[in-house]
């Protein structure tokens, strides 16, 4: 909520606006879904073409927050070059956000078309979660968390959330949920920012080992933080803390 989010295949913009975006952009290959979009959500911006044009993709005004691809990536013909193509809009803080589903659902997913309890599609290719990594890797993203959701994918006057919620998370259950989640960052050009890091001393009576603890340590960044945690010593390491503490005021 509140951020710059891009949604690659938006369809009818429900998902977009649902996200309250500070500015939403919708892209979908279909004119008619974008005119619905347009319609149903004025306040956010909605334009037709193939998210993987690179000529479409360099006019977007990024950059982006986060990027959604949800339930896209069986249209795309070249995997690999749309994610690529997506670094232009991207800082180092840019979440890529993924959803597909498990080919475990497929003869469900088929039979709703045919009943009328899901939007039939047309024939997609279908990939696996690893594979989709590969093509993240390969285009320089790195996945930083993978998950599986929604093992019901229907309310069943609310048993469905809680089955979801406690079971549909449990380890191995978990894998036969209906959707996959991908969330990666880019590392195309990031360079290493200068980190303030925090230097953790656990010791209990170890009032001999204090101060060597800091004559040893190097500066090794400009924000350096040395944090001790004392154990409830007997020989009055805590004590000595204080007084290195004092003794070293140039140090945090």
């Amino acid at each position: 909520e509140g951020m710059r989010v891009l949604e690659l295949g938006c369809g009818s913009g429900q998902l977009l606006n649902a996200l309250k975006p500070s500015y939403g952009v919708g892209v979908d290959l279909s004119s008619n879904m974008v005119d619905v979009a347009k319609s149903h959500h004025p306040h956010l911006n909605f334009f037709q073409g193939d998210l993987e044009d690179a000529d479409l993709i360099a006019s977007l005004e990024g950059p982006f927050d986060y990027i959604v691809l949800s339930d896209t990536l069986g249209f795309l013909d070249d995997c690999e070059g749309a994610f690529s193509g997506l670094h232009l809009l991207c800082t180092p803080d840019t979440r890529l956000v993924i959803s597909y589903y498990s080919w475990f659902w497929q003869p469900i997913l088929t039979l709703g078309e045919k009943v009328g309890l899901k939007m039939p599609l047309v024939e997609m290719n279908w990939l696996s979660t690893e594979d989709t990594m590969g093509f993240l890797h390969l285009a320089d993203f790195e996945t930083v968390k993978r998950e599986w959701r929604q093992l019901v994918p229907r309310s069943l006057f609310g048993l469905g959330s809680l089955i979801n919620h406690f079971i549909g998370t449990l380890p191995l259950i978990c894998r036969l949920s209906l959707r996959n989640y991908l969330v990666a960052r880019p590392v195309r050009d990031v360079k290493l920012r200068q980190a303030s890091t925090t230097v953790l001393i656990p010791c209990r009576n170890e009032r001999g080992n204090i101060e060597n603890a800091v004559k040893r340590l190097p500066d090794f960044c400009e924000d350096l933080e040395i944090l001790y945690v004392e154990g409830n010593s007997q020989d009055g390491t805590l004590d000595e803390i204080h007084r290195v503490i004092e003794a070293y005021p140039d140090k945090d």
